[in-house]
């Protein structure tokens, strides 16, 4: 399995399904932003759906929450992180085979079928990543649909009017967006072209009662039709460097590497899924000692107040979550630390190197990590990855 970016390590890692709706047990693949489109900040300019509504783009700027202010009454440091665990990332004082069976993993069988992703996903992932590398063609005619970019200037009377302006305006040919048919008459014209686009406002008009029943006359430019690239090597010999930054792979070659990854993330999403039932359903402690379950509702509302700005209690108090929930949360929560340490005292993971770190953190240096978060905390997180392959790659899969 890839491994998940640092990113994020204190989001996920005690963070489980019955109170977030997130995998705790299982790994996602780094490669999810990728499968996502690697969301990316737009530099387009967004126009109002209505030429005469106002159309230069307003910058909303916004302070970054994390690190803008300190959790109050909710530590977070390295001592915090790394509370109750030893610096080979196990419970202190705890022998995990005392509290918790080791199952046989290989009775456990899952179909093929699955866990392949289908076509669409893959497909789907495939145009999403394309669209982060936008053409602009500039040698056909605008066709119904296409995604286009244009400047406009409104006028009245001969007058151009307040509000009716845009430059670089992006916009759907043969769309609803703008007022009367002023989409649909861009079709069939060239980019590079200007012309004259004839509407008349709607009556009532409440943008602009004035503007009501008034015919208008729009002097657009055509600037150039969004285009879609196909995938094909030669796209990505162009594009190298940044795909293989946006996918965290840098062994991509061809487009068929790009499958690959996407292929890989999906399977991985769904093992995830399947190792997720498997410890909620399958996995059961013999005995939780208090201590572990302090540990978790510890460690875990620092991770909620850090990336949500809510405690376990403020979850409970606001409705989010009753009480059963949230102790079911650090019952599923420590049952699979348990058998984690149990797999890694069975396997004899007991001194976990910085070479160990950098498996899990993509490179991350080792040294600011345990300094962020305790060297216990990084080593626990080790062992979960490799717990987490350990049963996954036991479980019988079935043709």
């Amino acid at each position: 399995m890839v491994k998940k970016t640092l990113a994020i390590i204190v989001a996920i890692l005690l963070c489980t399904a019955a109170l977030m709706s997130c995998s705790g047990q299982g790994k996602e693949d780094s490669s999810s932003e990728a499968a996502s489109s690697v969301e990316a900040a737009s530099e387009e300019t967004e126009v109002s759906s209505d030429p005469a509504e106002g159309t230069s783009a307003e910058a909303a700027s916004a302070d970054d929450a994390s690190g803008s202010t300190e959790p109050e009454g909710v530590p977070h440091g390295p001592e915090d992180f790394s509370y109750g665990l030893t610096d080979n990332g196990f419970f202190d004082g705890i022998r995990a085979q005392d509290y918790i069976d080791i199952p046989d993993f290989s009775s456990h069988h899952i179909a093929k079928s699955d866990l392949e992703p289908t076509d669409e996903d893959i497909e789907q992932s495939i145009s999403m990543l394309l669209s982060e590398y936008p053409e602009q063609i500039t040698d056909r005619l605008v066709e119904d649909g296409d995604y286009v970019n244009i400047d406009y200037a409104g006028y009245m009377d001969g007058v151009q009017f307040d509000n009716g302006t845009a430059q670089g305006a992006n916009v759907t040919a043969g769309s609803a967006e703008f007022i009367d048919d002023f989409l649909t008459q861009i079709i069939g014209h060239m980019p590079g072209e200007t012309m004259d686009v004839k509407v008349t406002f709607p009556d009532p008009y409440q943008n602009n009662p004035d503007f009501a029943g008034k015919d208008a006359v729009f002097v657009v430019t055509i600037n150039y039709i969004h285009g879609t690239p196909e995938l094909t090597d030669e796209w990505v010999s162009k594009n190298l460097d940044g795909i293989r930054a946006k996918l965290y792979d840098d062994t991509i070659e061809n487009a068929e590497d790009i499958r690959r990854i996407f292929h890989d993330y999906f399977y991985d999403r769904n093992m995830n899924e399947q190792l997720d039932k498997y410890m909620t359903e399958e996995v059961k402690a013999r005995e939780i000692p208090q201590s572990i379950l302090d540990i978790s509702k510890k460690i875990m509302d620092i991770n909620l107040y850090l990336n949500y700005g809510m405690t376990a209690q403020d979850f409970l108090d606001q409705g989010y979550a009753s009480e059963e929930e949230i102790n079911e949360t650090y019952v599923l929560e420590s049952t699979a630390s348990l058998l984690y340490q149990a797999i890694a005292e069975q396997e004899g993971w007991t001194d976990i190197s910085e070479a160990d770190y950098g498996e899990v953190t993509d490179g991350e240096d080792a040294q600011e990590l345990i300094g962020i978060y305790g060297k216990g905390y990084i080593s626990k997180y080790v062992i979960s990855h490799r717990a987490a392959d350990y049963i996954v790659n036991h479980f019988t899969i079935e043709e």
